[in-house]
């Protein structure tokens, strides 16, 4: 199942990297065009941090550690690739910013 979701990730990203290279490449493009792209981007780190966590339950559980190597390497390289992404297109997450300064959550005071 984790191979299963790794290539489905994978397809997104690709998908969501031609799409910004044609919003890129477009001088007609508006920016109502890229705001749903910035989204999906955001969508698809959601769905790689839910595959990790679930990749990180199985792999206590499982003594294969070479496919399991093999699996959070592209773990691994998804994220970077999505982290390239949004440096590159100079996206900016607050949720994910304010998660990274205050873990524990409630930050409401």
């Amino acid at each position: 199942m984790i191979k299963e979701d790794i290539k489905k990730l994978t397809e997104k990203i690709d998908d969501v990297e031609e799409k910004l290279a044609a919003f890129a490449n477009n001088d007609e493009s508006s920016w109502d065009e890229f705001y749903p792209l910035e989204k999906e981007v955001y969508e698809i780190e959601e769905e790689l941090s839910e595959l990790q966590e679930r990749f990180d339950r199985i792999s206590m559980k499982s003594d294969n550690f070479d496919e399991l190597d093999r699996e959070q390497n592209q773990i691994d390289k998804l994220i970077k690739r999505i982290q390239k992404i949004k440096k590159e297109y100079d996206f900016y997450d607050e949720d994910s910013e304010l998660d990274a300064m205050f873990p524990d959550g409630d930050d409401d005071d």
